[in-house]
C-alpha cells in the first residue's frame, strides 16, 4: 500500500475511559501486576489536531492543562517516535492537544491521546502497521493504550493489555467527579500487599456473561480494589462516593487508581440533579458510554466533543 508523504491535517477527539471493575490478582515475576478489569469509553474527550508534512521536526503544544508536559515526556511524542521506528517512515509537523480529560485521574487521557495519534499516523502512511503490529507499538507505551486503539467496552486481563471486546446494551448516564489532585498509579500499586499472581484466582468473566448483567446489578459483580488503599489516604473521596450514592446513583466507583469517581444513573434528569448538587464543591462532568461505532467517529473528528 502506498505511503503518503504529502502535507495533511487531521483532527480526532480521544475519549476518556472508566473502569467498571478493577481487581488485582497479584504481582507477576516481571514486577508488573496481573489485573482483571472492564474498560468503558465515555463521552469526555480531548481534542487532537495534527498537521503533518514530509520532513522536519515534530512539535507539540498543550492547551487546557499546564500540568501536562509538551516535551519528550508526553506520550504523544513517544507514540510518534515509536511509530517512526516500527513503520520505517519519517515526517514532521505540529500537534495541538487541547486537554479536557484531567491527568492523573484514572481516566486514561494520555493513553487515549497517544492511541489517537497512532491511528492518525497509520492512516496517513497507508496502514504500514497491521492491527497486531500497531497493538505492539501501543503496548510499549502503556498497558491501556491498546484498548484505546479500538475503544468501546472490553475486559482487560494480564496487565490490562489482553483484551476481550464485547458490545453490551447498557444505557446509563455517569456523573464524573474530578478532584483537583492527582494520584500516582505507581504509589497506589506499591500499597498493595498481594503475593505472586498464583495466590489469587480470577473471576470467571467473559463478554457473554457480563453482557447479561443489568446495570442495576453492577454492585453485585463489580468492584475496585484500589478504593481501600486510596480512600485511606484521601477520605474525601470516600465522602464523595457516599454523596453520589445518596443522590440515587445505582453504582458508584473510583476509576482506575483515582482520583476520579463516578456515579451511574438510569435517569438523565437524576444525573443532572446530582451534578448540580456538586457544582460548588468539585469539578464534574456528565457523560455517557460510547461504543466502538461512536468511538470511530470521534477518532475521525466527526463525533461529539463534550457533554451529551
Amino acid at each position: 500500500m502506498k505511503r503518503r508523504m504529502s502535507e495533511a491535517q487531521y483532527t480526532a477527539f480521544p475519549p476518556a475511559k472508566i473502569n467498571l471493575h478493577l481487581r488485582v490478582l497479584g504481582k507477576r515475576p516481571d514486577g508488573y501486576h496481573e489485573i482483571e478489569t472492564i474498560f468503558q469509553t465515555v463521552s469526555l474527550v480531548d481534542e487532537l489536531a495534527v498537521s503533518l508534512r514530509p520532513g522536519g521536526s515534530l512539535s507539540l503544544e498543550v492547551a487546557g492543562d499546564s500540568t501536562v508536559p509538551s516535551g519528550a515526556n508526553n506520550l504523544c511524542l513517544q507514540a510518534a517516535s515509536r511509530f517512526t521506528r516500527a513503520a520505517g517512515v519519517s515526517f514532521g509537523g505540529k500537534i495541538l492537544l487541547r486537554k479536557r480529560i484531567p491527568a492523573g485521574a484514572g481516566l486514561g487521557g494520555g493513553s487515549s491521546d497517544a492511541a489517537a495519534l497512532l491511528r492518525i499516523l497509520n492512516c496517513h502512511f497507508g496502514e504500514p502497521l497491521r492491527d497486531g503490529q500497531l497493538a505492539r507499538v501501543a503496548r510499549g507505551l502503556g498497558a491501556d493504550v491498546p484498548f484505546f486503539l479500538r475503544g468501546g467496552t472490553a475486559i482487560g486481563r494480564g496487565i490490562g493489555d489482553e483484551l476481550e471486546f464485547f458490545s453490551p446494551e447498557w444505557r446509563y448516564w455517569a456523573v464524573l467527579v474530578l478532584p483537583n489532585f492527582k494520584i500516582s498509579t505507581r504509589w497506589a500499586y506499591s500499597q498493595l500487599k498481594f503475593g505472586l499472581t498464583s495466590e489469587r484466582k480470577s473471576f470467571i468473566f467473559n463478554g457473554q456473561k457480563i453482557r447479561d448483567i443489568r446495570p442495576e446489578q453492577f454492585s453485585l459483580h463489580f468492584v475496585n480494589e484500589f478504593e481501600a488503599v486510596v480512600f485511606g489516604r484521601y477520605p474525601e473521596l470516600a465522602e464523595l462516593k457516599k454523596f453520589l450514592r445518596d443522590q440515587g446513583a445505582f453504582f458508584t466507583s473510583m476509576s482506575g487508581t483515582g482520583s476520579a469517581l463516578y456515579g451511574l444513573f438510569l435517569n438523565e434528569d437524576a444525573a443532572r440533579e446530582a451534578r448540580r448538587s456538586l457544582q460548588n464543591r468539585v469539578r464534574t462532568e456528565l457523560v455517557r458510554p460510547i461504543d466502538q461505532v461512536e468511538y470511530n467517529k470521534l477518532m475521525q473528528g466527526n463525533g461529539i466533543a463534550g457533554e451529551p
